[in-house]
């Protein structure tokens, strides 16, 4: 009998570990409502449906770069620390809080999504990468604090 349950136990932790071990964990800085939360961005030509280059970062800190822009995964990059992915998380949603839509045509367009299935939150801003704002600005910087996780895992 006492075999039996230390057989179950240790069956029963091994499952633990192994589930923590490999688990993705979201960031502190989120609630349970966005705990699937992904950040998507780069360059995007609308008329030809052709991804120039993109990446999304999930919110375990995982950072994949993406061939289409309807992928959710690509070829991963890296991870980053909690302190980087929740300084770029909060960022992002405090410019969509000031800024509920900005959708601009070009030929080729830079763009952010700031996406949970969960919470039913899709925000997405589109904007010519040539001119420069008052509305779109915050989200050239957005775009460029992006495009340094790249440099950094590379």
């Amino acid at each position: 009998m006492k075999l039996k349950s230390f057989v179950f136990s240790f069956i029963f932790l091994t499952i633990l570990l192994l589930n923590s071990c490999t688990a993705p964990v979201a960031k502190q800085c989120l609630s349970p409502q966005i705990i699937d939360l992904k950040i998507k961005w780069g360059d995007y030509i609308m008329k030809k449906d052709i991804l120039v280059e993109g990446y999304i970062l999930h919110s375990n800190g995982n950072l994949f770069k993406l061939k289409n822009i309807q992928d959710t995964t690509g070829a991963k990059m890296g991870n980053i620390n909690d302190d980087y992915y929740c300084e770029i998380q909060k960022k992002i949603r405090n410019e969509f809080l000031k800024i509920d839509i900005l959708n601009v045509t070009a030929d080729t367009m830079r763009f952010v999504e700031y996406k949970s299935e969960k919470s039913l939150t899709t925000q997405r801003a589109f904007w010519n990468s040539n001119f420069k704002t008052e509305t779109n600005e915050e989200f050239f910087d957005i775009f460029d604090k992006l495009t340094e996780l790249k440099k950094i895992l590379e």
